[in-house]
């Protein structure tokens, strides 16, 4: 199971090592944050700590879908990681004038502030601030980055008793 993990966090990372277009087409943020959720909610690694998603907006953009889902699936699968047994994680999506703006926040130790700017930079793992019980490769949030560069967005990290990520999809 770990080598065919790895094996695909390898095959992400070459994927956007390359130049390759993204397959633009409108997004429906709600039904992909459902799917995310509904596969969170089956994932036996979750057991222990709750997931909670408000209520989200109408908020579409334009993105590829493959894409956006991998951006979910790795901001969860970090804030997993990340959080101690009987801890939460909160998803939320607003819908602003230019853009959907999803954040998710763990309620782990946070990262030290110095690291925050790097954060997202390939192989980077904050191990000393942030406990690894899972597994991590310093590959998920370097993919998050590079699709949400790619789809002209914006991403920012913020301790908030745990951290806190934001994105901004056009």
């Amino acid at each position: 199971l770990e080598s065919e993990r790895v094996s695909a966090i390898v095959s992400d990372f070459l994927d956007f090592s390359r130049p390759r277009p993204v397959k633009i087409e409108s997004l429906w943020l709600p039904d992909l944050i459902e799917e995310v959720k509904a596969s969170w909610e089956t994932d036996p690694r979750n057991e222990g700590l709750r997931l909670r998603v408000d209520e989200p907006p109408e908020a579409w953009i334009l993105g590829d879908p493959i894409c956006v889902h991998q951006v979910f699936t790795n901001l969860l699968s970090n804030a997993r990681r990340h959080t101690p047994p009987g801890g939460t994680i909160e998803v939320r999506l607003a819908q602003e004038a230019d853009a959907a703006v999803l954040t998710v926040q763990d309620s782990g130790p946070g990262v030290p502030a110095e690291l925050l700017p790097r954060l997202g930079e390939r192989l980077l793992r904050a191990d000393a601030a942030r406990e690894r019980r899972h597994g991590g490769h310093g590959l998920g949030l370097s993919i998050v980055r590079e699709i949400i560069r790619r789809h002209g967005g914006a991403l920012r990290f913020e301790n908030r008793a745990g951290l806190l990520v934001t994105v901004h999809l056009p």
